[in-house]
């Protein structure tokens, strides 16, 4: 594509005249045909404003001054579209100018009289030397003028003179020849921005330069001409700039155009700027108001003059609806929002739609306006949903408030977790009669699901003693006081089965307080199961994550990820982004307790980008840490499980419950490291923490287990001993398979009663859905068989040696760790394969180094 050599602007691309070569040809045929034959017609460049038509004009002067022919051009302005005969004063200014004098003597007569006598004076002049007169910008030209140029047009065949009008006009009538200018194509934009940049531009730069300028030869001439100048590559990661750049070229050119407009057009445009980009005529028409006929025609206005892009539902842009609102009066941009906002209410326009428009308008102090930001919100991201509901608070309708607070709140509490609190104390402590008790129980359990369980025992005490037939309530409470350690301020509620298995939240709780005590399996699940039966998405989440965690305890592990992935769903869908992550960090144990770590991997990542770890509750952040360290060590990555633990946690962390899982990670990597002595402090620190909570049963954690190993690996036989029989025996009475058969597999581990421990073990996993420890049962069962009633015989040096090497430690380092040489190690080593019978390191790990599992 050659560009023409015509007209102001880039060299080599003068007046960004690519893509015009249909209309060059024209132009060009006409002035020859002029100078050649002494016949023209009429051409009229017809486009919207910024299209490249003054360029085109500019061509058309060019090739008659090029041969010879006097050629005129008048450009209009709105400055002088009240300024009668303006275009006729220009065209006999320039002709005398150059030796084409005219008198012009009928200028100030009436019209009758004035059209044809001027009109008569300019043929008179072409009939003595063939004439071009051009006119840009002819929509800005006066009254009197169009009418003149009107007639002249109908009489340009008496005589060779070729009239060229460009702008933004209606069809005009034969004779005259339109030429269509359409906007700039992406190629041509990519052509232009390489010629003025010096260097070819990203696909995906060209393409949102050409969306952001419309294509407009006069934006692009401004915008590039900038961009330019910062000597930018012309990228997509620059774009941005221009994008906003054009924006503002858009919206200060169309301030002229918008102070000229009729009444009609200009309530039009306004009525379009506060409806925004959907499009829809009707109601812009109506909002207006304007009729039909009227409407119509300002609309054609308005695509003629570039503010509005022709198409099936045209839209003002969003630069020029900002000039359009900030020329309103204050008062007149608030009502014409507040009328929006009533008429798309009665007319039954979407929520999202109307939502918009009761945003823009002054508070409304009506049900359906919070109704509809509500419903809008829940379809947002949580920052759009943040701001929806926080105007809805400004409707001040007091019925609705409690509500909209729990559901700003929710959409808050990632990102401003403290007011996200706040808000729901609120609720709570502040709570009358008007607030039904589910909107009570939402907020409860958003609050108590937080992490922040000491404001969620407080406030939740003080809702119940206002509500004191509300169980669900105190349920949520007791909850909240069992977390943070302390004793109720209120007592649990008394309820009887039946209505325990009627409430999800009383039989989710109720499920709870016996899994945790390890206590009637059974029942537990039955509690668990009833919890998430017949429930909405609406239900509250809290509660029914409780329930899949009771589940994983009994062992009912698709169950539990069935309910947890519809919890993440849900949660999702109401913008619970804090809710979501916990419901993925459960899962995640669960697919872990069932040997899936490539899926507990990706619910762990997937948490983060739901929350990212900086936006977690101190009190929740170790139960992150803990189980992304306990999910490396499973998969032998014990540098990653380092770099887990290494990192630092808030002061607050040491608080919640979640402390525990984060002491059992540490306790367990100790032992991976063989350091029994150093896993000691952080599994009985772990231990401390559930039992205060009287989390007492196996099914919960290990901590036990990993402890009585510990003791063992320490040289304390007696105590790991003790903890061996008291884990045994809890989880003989939780009477879960898998826990009591994982309880056995480790207690093998601690080299008392090694075989006894591990059939136990085999025939306990037989059928469990942990298929990672059923496995590892039957071959450590078969590996005791050949070594592991040796290893007794080791020395306390030896057996230290033979942890590390289990542990994955290299010669050099049991070296270093141990004040030993590297040729003695590598002696000891020797002589421990040599005494248990094994053939490498693979097979001392199957001696010496325990399991590590969800604790």
């Amino acid at each position: 594509m050659t560009a023409a050599p015509y007209g102001p602007g880039i060299p080599g691309v003068a007046g960004f005249l690519v893509e015009r070569g249909p209309e060059l040809h024209r132009l060009r045929t006409a002035v020859g045909r002029l100078a050649a034959h002494r016949r023209s017609s009429p051409l009229v460049l017809a486009g919207t404003r910024g299209a490249g038509l003054s360029a085109l004009v500019d061509v058309a002067v060019a090739e008659a001054d090029a041969i010879g022919i006097a050629a005129a051009v008048a450009r209009c302005t709105p400055a002088e579209a009240d300024l009668p005969y303006g275009v006729v004063t220009q065209l006999a200014a320039q002709l005398a100018g150059v030796g084409q004098p005219l008198p012009l003597r009928l200028l100030g007569a009436p019209a009758r009289a004035a059209v044809p006598g001027l009109c008569a004076e300019f043929l008179d002049l072409a009939r003595t030397r063939p004439l071009v007169l051009a006119v840009d910008d002819v929509h800005w030209a006066d009254p009197a003028s169009r009418r003149w140029l009107g007639g002249l047009a109908r009489r340009a065949g008496q005589a060779p003179l070729l009239l060229v009008t460009a702008g933004a006009i209606e069809q005009p009538r034969p004779p005259a020849t339109v030429l269509r200018v359409r906007p700039l194509g992406e190629q041509a934009v990519r052509e232009l921005i390489a010629v003025r940049c010096g260097r070819p531009a990203d696909p995906g730069f060209a393409e949102g330069v050409t969306r952001a300028t419309g294509g407009s030869p006069a934006v692009l001439r401004v915008v590039l001409d900038r961009f330019a100048r910062l000597d930018l590559p012309p990228t997509t990661e620059h774009l941005a700039e221009v994008v906003e750049h054009a924006a503002e070229v858009v919206g200060d050119r169309a301030v002229p155009v918008l102070d000229r407009l009729p009444a009609d057009a200009l309530a039009l445009v306004r009525a379009m700027a506060v409806y925004g980009d959907a499009g829809d005529l009707d109601f812009v028409r109506a909002l207006a108001p304007l009729g039909r006929r009227s409407a119509d025609a300002s609309l054609a206005l308005l695509v003629r003059l570039g503010l509005v892009p022709p198409g099936e539902r045209p839209v003002l842009g969003p630069a020029v609806a900002t000039r359009v609102l900030a020329g309103m009066p204050a008062g007149a941009r608030a009502d014409l929002a507040r009328r929006a906002a009533e008429l798309g209410h009665r007319i039954a326009l979407p929520d999202d739609r109307l939502a918009a428009l009761v945003v823009q308008a002054p508070p409304l102090h009506t049900e359906w306006a919070v109704h509809t930001l509500r419903a809008a919100a829940v379809r947002r991201p949580a920052g759009e949903a943040a701001a929806l509901l926080a105007r809805a608070l400004r409707e001040d309708v007091p019925a609705q408030r409690a509500e909209v607070l729990v559901d700003l709140a929710r959409a808050e509490s990632s990102a401003r977790r403290e007011v996200s609190t706040r808000r729901l104390e609120e609720v709570l402590l502040g709570a009358g009669p008007e607030v039904p008790d589910r909107v009570l129980v939402a907020a409860a359990d958003l609050l108590q699901t937080g992490g922040d369980a000491q404001a969620a025992d407080r406030a939740i005490a003080v809702a119940c003693a206002r509500r004191p037939d509300q169980p669900a309530l105190a349920a949520i409470g007791w909850l909240a006081a069992n977390d943070s350690a302390g004793e109720p301020v209120l007592p649990a509620p008394v309820t009887t089965r039946a209505d325990q298995l009627a409430d999800p939240v009383l039989a989710s709780v109720a499920g709870w307080r016996l899994a945790m005590r390890g206590r009637h399996r059974d029942r537990a699940r039955e509690f668990a199961l009833a919890a998430l039966t017949g429930q909405g998405q609406d239900a509250p989440h809290g509660p029914r994550i409780l329930a899949c965690r009771v589940l994983r305890c009994t062992g009912d592990l698709a169950e539990a990820v069935a309910g947890l992935d519809d919890v993440v769903a849900d949660a999702r869908r109401a913008g619970a982004r804090q809710t979501a992550a916990q419901a993925l960090l459960e899962r995640a144990r669960c697919e872990l307790a069932r040997g899936g770590l490539t899926r507990a991997a990706a619910d762990l990542a997937a948490a983060q980008v739901e929350l990212p770890a900086d936006r977690w509750h101190p009190r929740l952040l170790p139960a992150l840490a803990g189980l992304t360290a306990v999910r490396a060590l499973v998969e032998g990555d014990v540098t990653e499980a380092e770099r887990v633990l290494a990192g630092p946690l808030p002061p607050a962390a040491t608080g919640g419950a979640a402390w525990a899982q984060y002491q059992y990670a540490r306790g367990c990597l100790r032992l991976a490291l063989a350091d029994p002595v150093g896993a000691l402090p952080p599994l009985l620190d772990c231990g401390r923490v559930l039992t205060v909570r009287r989390q007492t049963s196996p099914a919960l954690s290990a901590w036990r287990s990993m402890a009585a190993i510990a003791h063992a690996g320490a040289g304390q036989t007696r105590a790991a001993a003790d903890q061996v029989r008291d884990a045994v025996g809890r989880a003989r009475a939780w009477g879960e398979p898998a826990t009591h058969g994982l309880t056995h597999l480790l207690a093998a581990y601690t080299g008392h009663d090694t075989r006894t421990h591990l059939r136990a073990a085999v025939g306990l996993l037989a059928a469990s859905p942990a298929r990672v420890h059923r496995a590892l049962a039957a071959r450590e069962a078969e590996s005791a068989r050949g070594a592991a009633g040796a290893t007794h015989e080791l020395s306390t040096e030896d057996r230290r040696v033979a942890q590390l090497a289990a542990a994955g430690r290299s010669n050099a380092d049991i070296a270093r760790l141990l004040a030993l040489g590297t040729r003695t190690v590598e002696s000891r080593l020797t002589g421990i394969y040599r005494a248990l019978g094994l053939s490498g390191r693979r097979a001392l790990a199957a001696v010496f180094r325990p399991p590590v599992v969800l604790g």
